[in-house]
């Protein structure tokens, strides 16, 4: 009689652990198919985006959550000893904590993604003039942080001492505190390029080690696509302490050359392709005619040189390219308009009739 009665209340126990359960699996369902989803819905109509991205990064993290706690309970009802020992509590406890850190971490990283739509609402009400590198670099100090935090909640909820962790670590792997070092040296780095804003994502830039165009500014390294299409990774430390030539921020380009005419040029000729040249170049409608320079320069070699410098209204490099194949199609029919021609290297050699004696 005894016996039949344990195991009518171990039924009763278990049976009430399963309802438990399933009452919390129906409350995760509705909230995942109705509430969360209506939340969304009324953040969206009230224009309050942010909050609805905030209510979406959630939405999972919450459903599992409720699953998670309502499995918790209801491994406490069952009448089962070892359910009941201390050692299974401490790990029942541990093992909840833990799970709703995961979780909360989970939907803070989706908050994370939502952190560029506040920055450029704010930038845009109180004109920060923020731009992509700032953006994508704090997002990514606050998925790290959001991180760190996470691991130190959760070492304390095992009952480790987190400083005690990181002091054993400092003392005992010198390696690790190099590395570490090193680490903070390039956020620090990756800190300064995004305040100080020397280029931009999508900026051509030029170093001492690479050129090309910035694709992402990360914590630690910047990556660069060169001209060839190879993707270099170079820490933000050595850009911030390197020379950085920004091609993007320029609003125009320099054209530069040398003509070289025949020395059997007259100087007529030569003073009237000066002056037409100066004229074409003035008048240009993609040239600043404040930087033109058209001299007789010097005497080359084998060659009247005449030097040309002009900078085009352009940072293009393809139309500035264009701009240049436009003025040296129109300097080529200056030059035969008056007859002359270009130089080409040359050397004459005297030869002299030595007499010969007996």
């Amino acid at each position: 009689m005894q016996l039949s009665e344990t195991w009518i209340e171990l039924l009763i126990s278990c049976g009430l652990g399963l309802l438990v359960f399933a009452v919390g699996a129906l409350l995760a369902f509705i909230w995942r198919k109705w509430i969360g989803p209506a939340l969304i819905k009324a953040a969206e109509k009230l224009h309050q985006d942010v909050l609805a991205e905030i209510e979406r990064a959630f939405l999972k993290p919450f459903f599992y959550s409720i699953l998670l706690i309502s499995l918790s309970i209801a491994l406490t009802l069952p009448e089962l000893d070892f359910l009941r020992s201390a050692p299974w509590l401490t790990l029942r406890q541990k093992c909840l904590a833990i799970g709703i850190i995961v979780l909360l971490t989970w939907g803070a990283l989706g908050v994370c993604q939502v952190i560029p739509a506040i920055i450029r609402r704010f930038s845009d009400r109180f004109e920060l003039g923020t731009g992509k590198a700032f953006i994508r670099f704090l997002t990514y100090l606050c998925r790290v942080v959001v991180i760190l935090i996470s691991i130190s909640i959760i070492f304390d909820a095992l009952g480790y001492n987190i400083n005690g962790v990181l002091t054993g670590l400092g003392l005992g792997g010198l390696s690790f505190a190099l590395a570490a070092q090193e680490l903070l040296t390039n956020i620090f780095g990756g800190f300064v390029l995004v305040m100080e804003k020397p280029f931009e994502i999508g900026d051509w830039i030029t170093t001492p080690d690479t050129e090309g165009t910035v694709e992402d500014i990360a914590l630690r390294a910047t990556k660069i696509r060169t001209i060839e299409g190879a993707l270099m990774v170079v820490p933000n430390s050595k850009l911030v302490s390197g020379t950085i030539t920004n091609s993007a921020r320029i609003n125009r380009r320099l054209g530069r050359f040398t003509l070289g005419i025949e020395y059997s040029t007259p100087v007529d000729a030569i003073k009237d392709v000066i002056a037409d040249l100066r004229e074409m170049l003035s008048s240009h409608p993609d040239i600043y005619p404040e930087t033109v320079q058209v001299q007789l320069s010097e005497f080359a070699a084998s060659s009247i040189s005449i030097y040309v410098q002009f900078n085009t209204r352009t940072a293009d490099i393809v139309k500035h390219r264009l701009i240049l194949e436009d003025v040296n199609l129109k300097i080529t029919a200056i030059l035969s308009k008056h007859h002359v021609n270009l130089a080409f290297p040359s050397q004459t050699i005297y030869f002299s009739k030595g007499g010969s004696s007996d």
